[in-house]
């Protein structure tokens, strides 16, 4: 996967992320728009975690943890 700023025809490669590698975390945690894009570069599985979730899954462990994220 590589991750990118910008059009295709102006694209900037910021990284590169290899199998196992996550992307996409700051946007999750604060619950706002992506300022990059990931484009796969071969055949990919994926796993998407949405926020509503993240913190269904926090809530259980700590107020503290689910603070973390900020307010939902």
């Amino acid at each position: 996967m590589k991750v990118t700023t910008g059009r295709e025809e102006t694209e900037e490669v910021l990284a590169i992320r290899l199998p196992g590698e996550h992307f996409g975390e700051m946007s999750l945690l604060e619950d706002a728009p992506t300022s990059a894009n990931i484009v796969a570069v071969e055949d990919s599985v994926l796993f998407a975690l949405d926020r509503k979730v993240l913190e269904q899954m926090i809530a259980g462990t700590s107020p503290l943890a689910l603070s973390c994220i900020g307010p939902s």
